[in-house]
């Protein structure tokens, strides 16, 4: 019996670890300070803004191109990115954005590790 109670803790304290607590947004502000940008997979990028503040924009569509692309551009309106309006674009895609989550430095590198 006590091992039908151990199991199930274990279970919990696993998954709960590696499951990333992100912070969803409804816009990204001063897109203008936007100082680094990378490839996480084809549904998404992150982006850097100013020293410290880290994004992870979530795309439409897989944007296969992303992943050779040296430069990316970032639609907005009045320095403000907003999911659902504003979009990446490569040099042969654009790419609408449909939300964007506010991550640690931490998180962001779990992210680009698969995690």
């Amino acid at each position: 019996m006590k091992n039908r109670l151990i199991f199930p803790t274990l279970l919990c304290t696993f998954f709960t670890s590696s499951v990333l607590a992100l912070t969803p947004l409804d816009r990204i502000n001063f897109v203008h300070t936007i100082s680094d940008w990378k490839y996480i997979d084809s549904n998404r990028v992150s982006v850097t803004v100013g020293p410290a503040r880290h994004y992870v924009l979530n795309l439409r569509d897989s944007c296969h191109q992303l992943r050779h692309s040296e430069r990316i551009g970032i639609t907005s309106t009045n320095n403000v990115v907003r999911p659902g309006f504003d979009n990446v674009k490569s040099r042969h895609e654009v790419c609408q954005i449909i939300s964007i989550d506010q991550v640690s430095a931490e998180e962001l590198d779990q992210l680009k590790a698969g995690g």
